[in-house]
């Protein structure tokens, strides 16, 4: 027992610092710097714009939300910063609540009107002097969901005398297409983000295992193999990420104390041109139909999501056609739901 506990500390010291959820990119980005000049208008009370941020899966979007949020508040504690993630909360309501909640004013949303809950957080806002800005990290979460109530309540919400600033990421253009007349209300202006370069893959993947693997359980050979797997995919820094925490993984389950190149070939099965959640779900799916409960138990051992981002995720790759769900059932209730890939 004590020689099993023993190899299981061989290569990972800190398991948490290798999810790739977070990418902890170091690096002021041009993108970056243009939402800050923004930002600061926000600031100073001046009129300012909103941004849509939008790129391939693991280019930094992320990232750049928390850079502009640790920008804002090294310059004023009078500002309200909300990071939300729209899988995660993909209703105005539960947006509502945290924005009333980062403003120290928590509100019960029992029998209460969405719109009654806006006009409490817009009065707080006014009477303190505070504006708000809310980072919509993943926006097709809150489009899938179709619940757009709150964007345009912010963008009424300047004739009230109230001030917010919007960032908001996404893979593509699609969900910006699909919120019709209030992106031209919100005035979103576009910003491109591109894949990460070979270097700063290299960089990023050294900041990560330098936090979350034992010393020399690798070398720089190892780290360049894995960021070029991130090159072959757009540059994409969660699925680079995601092959050094698996890899250190498989090394680790052999009773290694250092990874080499046939832990990164076996440490996943990517599909090319996806993004991490859609290539786990291919994976997971390759080999035929699952029952709901069973695929959720199998994405969650390969990257830590709720039930509710996992079935976010699901709903959305069926409306892009990419999988089915079938409800079975048992008499007149649901007995469960089968998901498969479909054919073609």
């Amino acid at each position: 027992m004590e020689e099993a506990f023993a190899n299981k500390s061989e290569i990972i010291s800190n398991g948490s610092s290798l999810f790739p959820d977070v990418i902890e990119d170091t690096t002021c980005r041009k993108e970056e710097r243009q939402i800050l000049e923004s930002v600061n208008l926000l600031l100073n009370g001046k009129p300012s714009s909103n941004y849509y941020v939008y790129g391939p899966s693991g280019s930094g979007k992320t990232a750049i939300c928390m850079h502009v949020i640790k920008h804002a508040l090294e310059r004023t504690k009078n500002i309200v910063c909300v990071y939300i993630n729209c899988w995660s909360y993909c209703s105005s309501l539960s947006i509502y609540a945290k924005i009333a909640e980062e403003l120290g004013e928590p509100v019960s949303r029992r029998g209460r009107a969405v719109d009654e809950i806006f006009d409490g957080i817009a009065l707080l806002m006014k009477k303190e002097r505070r504006p708000v800005l809310l980072l919509l990290d993943e926006i097709d979460g809150l489009v899938c969901k179709g619940d757009t109530q709150i964007l345009h309540n912010i963008a009424s919400a300047g004739a009230q005398g109230v001030r917010f600033g919007v960032v908001a990421t996404s893979e593509d253009l699609g969900a910006l297409a699909k919120l019709g007349s209030i992106k031209d209300a919100l005035g979103f202006r576009r910003l491109s983000v591109r894949g990460h370069t070979k270097e700063e893959l290299v960089g990023l993947l050294r900041v990560k295992a330098g936090k979350g693997l034992v010393q020399g359980s690798y070398d720089d050979a190892v780290i360049d193999e894995i960021a070029g797997i991130g090159m072959e995919h757009n540059g994409n820094a969660h699925i680079a990420l995601e092959v050094l925490r698996s890899a250190a993984i498989n090394a680790e389950s052999k009773g290694k104390s250092r990874i080499d190149f046939s832990d990164i070939e076996s440490s996943f099965h990517f599909t090319g041109g996806h993004n991490a959640e859609e290539a786990i779900i291919r994976n997971i799916l390759t080999n035929g139909e699952m029952i709901s409960t069973e695929f959720y138990c199998a994405f969650s051992h390969q990257l830590p999501r709720t039930k509710r981002q996992i079935r976010n995720y699901l709903h959305a790759l069926q409306a892009k056609g990419l999988i089915e769900m079938e409800t079975v059932m048992q008499g007149r209730r649901p007995k469960h739901t089968l998901i498969r890939l479909r054919e073609g």
